[in-house]
């Protein structure tokens, strides 16, 4: 998952900036956008941004794409 590490600021799996997809709605909206195959609408991939800023703390957003990100589920 290439694109997942670049917007979370990870390089050869090790931590750069882990906070980048956490602190930023436009790479939020992008994860959100990228997972759903693209068929959500920006308003509600919107709704769903704001709603995971105003509801998640920042520190708890990062270390569940950092989890995530590492996990094979094939």
């Amino acid at each position: 998952m290439v694109w997942l590490r670049a917007w979370m600021g990870l390089t050869a799996g090790l931590p750069r900036r882990p906070f980048v997809a956490a602190t930023c709605p436009e790479n939020r909206a992008a994860i959100i956008d990228y997972t759903t195959g693209s068929r959500l609408t920006k308003t509600f991939i919107d709704v769903i941004v704001q709603h995971s800023l105003e509801h998640y703390r920042v520190d708890a957003f990062a270390s569940d794409l950092q989890s995530w990100s590492k996990t094979d589920f094939s």
